[in-house]
């Protein structure tokens, strides 16, 4: 993600590549209150990297239309905030895994990229019924290490119904 590979990057080097991507460079920096990471701002977009205790990069997260930015006027434009599951698909290639859930926001679909210690979050629309490339992107974040694979993470079928995931466990 921007050129970040988490166990290969450092906290330092990450910085540089998000100063430097076409996507990151023009966002509003600011130096987190504990001084363990910076966050990136633009419209609708958030992206916060930190560093553990020993300086080494422990996550980046990526939230799309946070509260935290409600109201919060001029901030840089971000092309983030119109990233789509079908988006995800071509950067990335099929997740892993899939798992559907609920939180907050709604009905949300979590897809797993193990190798890159990926999970993207996907808001679902509550007559969805089926996954589709136009799922609007909620959050992504790279942490440090890859998910622990759960009884209720399915592998890609595709764009498939939710029942058809389902029926995975039946058989």
């Amino acid at each position: 993600m921007f050129g970040i590979r988490m166990g290969q990057t450092s906290y330092a080097e990450a910085l540089e590549l998000l100063a430097r991507h076409p996507l990151t460079r023009d966002l509003k920096r600011e130096q987190s209150i504990s001084r363990n990471g910076m966050s990136y701002h633009g419209t609708k977009v958030s992206i916060t990297i930190s560093r553990d205790a020993y300086g080494m990069l422990a996550l980046v997260s990526v939230e799309i239309d946070p509260i935290s930015l409600w109201g919060i006027k001029d901030l840089p434009y971000s092309a983030l905030q119109f990233a789509q599951y079908g988006d995800m698909i071509e950067a990335l290639g099929i997740p892993d895994y899939v798992e559907f859930s609920s939180s907050g926001r709604g009905r949300v679909l979590f897809s797993y990229y193990q190798q890159s210690y990926l999970r993207i979050i996907h808001l679902r629309t509550p007559d969805e019924s089926r996954l589709y490339p136009e799922m609007g992107l909620f959050q992504l974040f790279m942490n440090n290490l890859p998910a622990d694979v759960q009884p209720s993470m399915y592998q890609w079928l595709g764009y498939a119904s939710v029942e058809t995931y389902f029926d995975q466990t039946r058989r």
